[in-house]
């Protein structure tokens, strides 16, 4: 049970993480409806950014609580501007230009993005990982004694915390503010949006600025909980939040951190009770079996394709339309103007034709003027006089 609980708790902490990361995707799949798959590499680029920041600061675990705290702090901030500026950019270099092209196109230019970080990163800071002392410890012990004990860190507490107040923050945004209205709006219809005097470029470029923050503080705390970093955590990182969108409903902002603690928690289980190997194997076989039963994910919403003249003014138009006269099909959807009649169906239509060749069947003419009335109800008596002569009633 012990060893349960501490799983627990560290499934908690890393789907933490991959949530954060997931957000951005999903903000931005939910307005332009296209993936970023540059949005991991930005994280890591806020991870390499945090870390320069703390290793400048000169701060250590020694330096005391309140130095560390305010080291930390600036550290989120500076890499919450860096990376920012990095999504605007990407916004507006590999998206913008090409929003109203075919879909496969800003795909292409953001994993061109996502291979230009990467290797921007790698020249510049070296190939070799990048460890960082701890900063934050000790913990709490919550039960069990001896080797059989469970506590969470201190770390651990400021991921799941944080994890919590950008979560509350970001839905209240979403909810209760005009930027958060004006997101709506974009995901419904973009053209209604403007026409309504939304800036639609604007919310979008906002919408990658906020992923790339969220990017940069889940970058910070990965870096302070694992200590050790390189140029390719970006990838790793990256589908492993993407997943975990499309695992929780992509779109969907609770989805997405739904989605990042259940791909945390697969992990963690997978690795503690089974082979750590197979953990990435686990993780994509549950995302499956989800999609499989639940195509738009476990909180996501289906999208309704809507089409031109759907649905029909009735269920009878679905059916088999009666054999009427040529234009007499067409006066139901007239109305009747009083005083005025409308003109009788011309005698050499091929409808006419064929009324006058079912009147030698009493059973044909039968069918034929239940027919003719219940398309006819709407027009005026007078209007229908001459069709009522040729069917003999």
């Amino acid at each position: 049970m012990e060893y349960f609980l501490q799983q627990l708790i560290n499934g908690v902490t890393l789907g933490s993480i991959y949530g954060l990361i997931a957000i951005g995707y999903t903000m931005v799949y939910g307005i332009i409806g296209m993936i970023n798959f540059a949005h991991g590499d930005v994280f890591m680029v806020g991870s390499f950014i945090s870390l320069i920041v703390l290793i400048l600061l000169g701060v250590s675990a020694a330096s005391g609580m309140l130095t560390v705290v305010l080291a930390i702090l600036l550290a989120i901030m500076v890499a919450m501007a860096f990376t920012s500026v990095w999504g605007w950019t990407i916004e507006r270099i590999a998206y913008r230009p090409l929003r109203g092209s075919f879909r496969l196109a800003p795909l292409i230019t953001a994993i061109g993005m996502s291979i230009v970080l990467q290797n921007f990163v790698q020249i510049s800071q070296g190939a070799r990982v990048k460890p960082l002392e701890p900063l934050v410890s000790g913990g709490l012990r919550l039960m069990g004694e001896g080797s059989s004990v469970v506590q969470i860190s201190n770390m651990q507490i400021l991921i799941i915390l944080t994890t919590l107040v950008l979560m509350t923050a970001f839905t209240m945004l979403i909810n209760r503010t005009s930027l958060g209205r004006a997101q709506r709006a974009c995901e419904q219809d973009q053209k209604m949006a403007s026409l309504l005097g939304i800036n639609v470029d604007r919310t979008i470029s906002l919408t990658f600025v906020m992923g790339a923050a969220l990017a940069a503080v889940a970058g910070t705390l990965f870096v302070l909980y694992y200590g050790v970093i390189d140029f390719f955590i970006g990838f790793v990182a990256g589908v492993k939040a993407f997943t975990a969108a499309v695992l929780g409903g992509i779109g969907s902002l609770p989805g997405a951190m739904l989605g990042g603690l259940l791909i945390g928690l697969i992990e963690t289980f997978w690795s503690g009770y089974f082979s750590v190997e197979y953990k990435d194997v686990a993780a994509f076989s549950i995302l499956a079996i989800v999609l499989i039963f639940m195509p738009s994910g476990l909180l996501g919403r289906p999208e309704i394709e809507k089409v031109r003249g759907w649905p029909p003014r009735s269920r009878r138009s679905l059916g088999k339309p009666p054999d009427l006269p040529c234009k007499a099909s067409r006066f139901r959807q007239r109305r009747a103007i009083p005083g005025k009649t409308l003109p009788a169906p011309p005698e050499d239509c091929p409808g006419m034709r064929r009324l006058r060749a079912a009147e030698r069947s009493s059973h044909g003419r039968a069918v034929l003027a239940r027919r003719l009335r219940r398309y006819l109800a709407t027009v005026r008596r007078d209007s229908i006089s001459g069709v009522r002569v040729a069917l003999g009633n």
